[in-house]
């Protein structure tokens, strides 16, 4: 018993012992874990320790089995720290507090804040410039931003890449970072621009077949200098122009069958400096000379052609859709043509995968100069595909149905190419999107049920626009006025505007609202709400000649207020047809009606040329059917497409209103871009316009001349101005009625008071315009033009008496003026009363106006200047300064 009892005691000494080792020894030390005591920040200024301690994952209290397993984890924090991009240096400190207690320190170094950016000597570029072009590259240098010396350098080449395309290859850059306190910086970029290089002279070597013109003429980036390039900076040294340059040399080549043409690395030989003549640009030039080396070898035409991986057409029946003939010259075009034939035929059938490759198979040499290739077209037609389904995004305001009701092709039916892209094409008419391209489409493809989804993205511009207008013309005066229009309201894509306008000869009021898609057919309805004042212009007796001087001076024959609603009505041809496609041809109808009166403004009885337009309720009911058809890419400002419209509006009879007429306008234009490949786009543009006038019924009665031959004054049909035939005056080229005016005597003799000429428009109108036009620089572009026009009357027309009013003499006899107007007689028919125009014009972008400021010099080379019997004097040369658009 006593030997269990000192066992006993033992046993629980033993215990005691134990537990006394574990309170009194840390845990870590019987586990040999480290444990994270505290967590420091060090270095920070501007950026919280909390910001800091928010990124790492460490955190007081934690344990870790071994050091190499704490490093691991810092080493982690140290590059999520470093990741965000605050820091210049960062760095970690374990300080041991115990055996197995450590301190963690993270020391940071901030990149410092950039207080101001300077451009040091930089004169060749505005500082706008450099903003923009540093933006783009997504380098942002700005104040309050953070200084990265990396990115900085990434700016600093950027500059020089811009400096280089302005001439200046050789400019150097020197940054500069002074330290303004210990967190901000001013950032100094010193610039040494150099010597401006300027191309003087472009020369080929080796070339055999094509003329150095011929050669020169292909490049658009860099020519020879000139007064013209040296102006729009066109004849500047710039490498990366160069290059463009010489692969448009290559294309060229490759284009006209010289596929293995060896266009070579350019020679640059200086010819040193030369002052510049022009005063405004740098006063010292480094000229340069461009030896490029050419060898054209032979020209190929195709020989055998081959299909691989058909299966749906035949080999022919390929050959025959990719326009691919043995004998024609193998043009890079032309092939590039022939896939794309092949791939509209296949997308159009639903193989939305289809791909095509040209590849030559062998070739054979015919003679010196001549060469044969065959040509193997190989062919992956891929499965036919259904459309699944249809989403957009980026569409936040715009409704998905108000987009999707504009495709021609729906969901569940099979995919077609041209369909897909005359939907893209009617979503860019819309007028509130970005335009929308085929690569903003993913398509995503279910080749195991042959389905595809497609997402089109899109970007909206803003659906709210106010805008300034304005314009200056020989017909409508000077004008300001501001345009407010929502296009697209409530995400619907219904138009409400209104219009403010207001000059010297003309003041309008105009609201309208309308809506595109009525009981979800596309059926465009809308109103219109108008009040207009016109001062009717037109050539003084002694000019019939345009001037700088004609919008703010020249006669005003007459003042015409019109106030009135229209309610239009429009739709494509196809909704009422069986027949597919692209709705490119609309049916309209409008209604509108019209109150209008007509002020004289100068009527003087006792004046030779004197006679009154006057006239009040004049009432206009009519009824306007179109057909237009339209493939334009800009209504605005059209760079390609063509336009035929006709209409034919009905007025009076069961109408209504006092106006009986017939008019009927077709008009046709037609706009062609060339230099698609490179640079700026030249477009040819044609205008031709024919309209008529016809009279039924009883005409108005009246004592002026407001109506003339049953047609009210302001509707009868005139020429000239810059609208029409350019260099002639507004609404100068018309028929002409003498006017005689008498003063009647009590016993009824009359006495002759005097006579002269009056333009009275004609009922029928045939114009005609052509122009090319030529973009210089920016929104500076010169336009050379031919105007062909006459007006004349093709119904007779009987002359007219008007009574004016009564004279009482000193002995208290009544006499009373009488005019006539000889309208009937024929002073200018068809031919005679033809005008033609030639010449040119600068036209200039306005950024706060729609339509362009033109400065226009004219040469009439049928022009009247010597016309006996007649008081109209026309000139052979006209100049004109214009706000507006001619067609």
């Amino acid at each position: 018993m006593h030997t269990f009892a000192l066992a006993l005691i033992a046993l629980l000494l033993q215990l005691c012992l134990l537990s006394f080792h574990m309170y009194a020894t840390p845990r870590n030390d019987s586990q040999g874990r480290i444990r994270i005591a505290d967590i420091r920040i060090s270095g920070n200024h501007r950026i919280p320790s909390d910001t800091v301690l928010s990124l790492i994952k460490i955190r007081p209290g934690d344990t870790f089995p071994s050091e190499d397993q704490l490093s691991a984890q810092l080493s982690r924090d140290l590059q999520a720290i470093s990741a965000q991009g605050f820091f210049k240096k960062t760095s970690v400190l374990k300080i041991s507090k115990a055996p197995h207690q450590r301190i963690i320190i993270f020391q940071v170094e901030e990149l410092p804040l950039i207080r101001s950016v300077r451009f040091a000597g930089l004169s060749a570029l505005r500082q706008e410039e450099v903003i923009e072009r540093l933006r783009e590259r997504g380098l942002g240098l700005t104040r309050q931003t953070l200084y990265d010396p990396e990115k900085s350098k990434r700016a600093e080449n950027a500059l020089l890449e811009l400096l280089a395309e302005k001439g200046y290859a050789n400019a150097t850059i020197h940054q500069e970072v002074i330290p303004v306190s210990p967190s901000t910086v001013d950032l100094i970029f010193a610039v040494n621009e150099g010597y401006r290089s300027r191309v003087v002279e472009i020369q080929f070597e080796g070339n055999s077949v094509f003329s150095w013109e011929q050669l020169r003429s292909q490049m658009k980036v860099i020519k020879q200098s000139g007064i013209l390039t040296m102006l729009s900076g066109r004849d500047v040294f710039n490498p990366r122009g160069l290059n463009d340059d010489l692969n448009r040399i290559r294309f060229f080549l490759a284009d006209n069958g010289y596929i293995r043409a060896f266009v070579g690395e350019p020679r640059i030989e200086g010819l040193g400096a030369l002052r510049s003549p022009v005063p405004f640009l740098p006063k010292f030039d480094r000229r340069l000379r461009l030896v490029i080396p050419i060898r054209e070898g032979p020209m190929y035409r195709i020989g055998n052609v081959g299909v691989d991986g058909n299966s749906l057409f035949s080999k022919d029946q390929v050959i025959a859709m990719s326009n691919l003939e043995a004998g024609q010259i193998a043009r890079a075009s032309r092939l590039r043509d022939a896939i794309e034939k092949l791939k509209q035929v296949y997308g159009d059938l639903g193989y939305a995968q289809f791909t095509a490759d040209i590849r030559p198979k062998s070739e054979r040499r015919v003679s010196d100069a001549d060469a044969a290739i065959d040509l193997e077209i190989y062919i992956e037609e891929g499965k036919q595909f259904t459309i699944r389904r249809i989403d957009f995004s980026g569409n936040t305001r715009t409704r998905d149905d108000v987009l999707r009701r504009h495709l021609l092709i729906r969901e569940g039916e099979r995919f077609n190419l041209s369909l897909w892209r005359s939907s893209l094409a009617q979503l860019n008419r819309l007028g509130f999107l970005e335009p929308v391209k085929e690569e903003d489409a993913y398509l995503q493809i279910d080749s195991s049920r042959q389905e595809m989804e497609i997402n089109l993205k899109v970007k909206e511009k803003d659906a709210q626009r106010i805008n300034f207008s304005g314009g200056i013309g020989s017909s409508n005066g000077a004008f300001l006025g501001i345009e407010y229009e929502t296009n697209n309201l409530l995400g619907t894509a219904e138009t409400l505007g209104f219009t403010l306008e207001g000059g010297n000869r003309q003041r309008n009021f105009i609201f309208s609202y309308s809506k595109p898609y009525i009981l979800g057919k596309p059926i465009w309805l809308g109103f219109t709400l108008f009040d207009r004042k016109l001062d009717f212009a037109g050539p003084s007796a002694a000019n019939r000649t345009v001037n700088i001087f004609d919008a703010f001076t020249g006669q005003t024959l007459f003042a015409q207020q019109t106030t009135g609603v229209s309610i239009q009505a429009r739709a494509p041809l196809n909704l009422f047809t069986r027949r597919a496609g692209p709705a490119s041809t609309e049916v309209g109808i409008a209604y509108s009606f019209n109150s209008s009166g007509i002020k004289d403004t100068d009527f003087n009885p006792l004046e030779p040329n004197s006679v009154s337009f006057a006239r009040s309720g004049i009432r206009t009911s009519a009824l306007r059917p179109s057909l237009n058809y339209s493939t334009l890419d800009n209504p605005l400002d059209p760079k390609h497409g063509r336009q035929l419209r006709t209409d034919i509006e009905w007025s009076g009879g069961l109408l209504g209103g006092n106006v009986n007429l017939l008019a009927s306008t077709i008009e046709y234009k037609h706009f062609h871009s060339i230099n698609r490949d490179g640079g700026p786009r030249q477009t040819f543009a044609l205008r031709i316009r024919a309209s008529h006038l016809l009279p039924y019924g009883q005409p108005a009665a009246g004592n002026s001349l407001s109506f003339i031959g049953g047609i009210p004054i302001y509707r009868r049909l005139f020429l000239g101005g810059e609208d029409s035939v350019r260099g002639y005056g507004a609404r100068s080229i018309s028929p002409v009625a003498r006017i005689d005016n008498f003063l009647r005597l009590p016993e009824g003799a009359l006495i002759p008071l005097g006579s002269g000429l009056r333009p009275v428009g004609g009922d029928t109108e045939l114009l005609a315009n052509f122009e090319h036009r030529i973009p210089i620089a920016g929104p500076l572009e010169f336009v050379s033009f031919f105007d062909i026009g006459t007006v004349f009357n093709a119904r007779s027309v009987s002359d007219q008496t008007l009574t004016g009013r009564e004279f009482v003499d000193e002995s208290g006899r009544v006499m009373r003026i009488i005019s006539t107007a000889s309208v009937s007689r024929k002073f200018d028919g068809i031919l005679s009363n033809t005008r033609m125009s030639v010449g040119g014009e600068f036209r200039l972008r306005l950024p706060w106006l729609k339509v362009p400021l033109r400065i226009t010099l004219a040469y009439n080379p049928n022009a009247r200047t010597d016309n006996p019997g007649s008081l109209f004097r026309e000139s052979r040369f006209g100049f004109n300064i214009s706000i507006g658009r001619s067609f």
